[in-house]
């Protein structure tokens, strides 16, 4: 589930706050994750431009990436890799109707804040193998 929500009426007026829930925990072994960090250097970067929590837009929603990266140290480590150096646009996801945008690279970042990003995009999903096989329990 998101650790964020928007609310967008007060008192008749129209405005937008993002409240930031307390972190959640990642499965037994994975790093701790500064998710107000990771959400400030998502804005940072252009990665919400394609990227949204649930939404398929350019790129997969967040639900997508999860489910196609699983935690697995290898995949995290591919992914890191297209992150920085760009990628092709060939990647399938299931959900997306059309293929995948070139995904412009991003040499800015260091592999590092790379690796965080991802797990913060896998820890904000709601992602969990019981989600995988029903994504109506997100």
């Amino acid at each position: 589930m998101p650790r964020f929500a928007t609310a967008t009426t007060f008192v008749g007026l129209s405005l937008s706050i993002t409240l930031f829930l307390p972190a959640a925990t990642p499965p037994t072994g994975e790093p701790a994750i500064d998710t107000l960090a990771a959400s400030k250097l998502l804005d940072k970067n252009d990665c919400r431009a394609c990227h949204q929590p649930q939404e398929n837009l350019a790129g997969p929603s967040y639900f997508a990436i999860a489910d196609r990266l699983r935690y697995d140290k290898a995949k995290i480590a591919a992914a890191v890799l297209k992150v920085q150096k760009g990628s092709n646009g060939k990647t399938t996801y299931p959900g997306l109707k059309t293929s995948i945008a070139v995904m412009t690279p991003h040499p800015q970042l260091s592999p590092a804040e790379i690796e965080t990003l991802i797990r913060y995009i896998i820890l904000e999903s709601g992602w969990t193998p019981e989600t995988a096989k029903d994504p109506a329990k997100k």
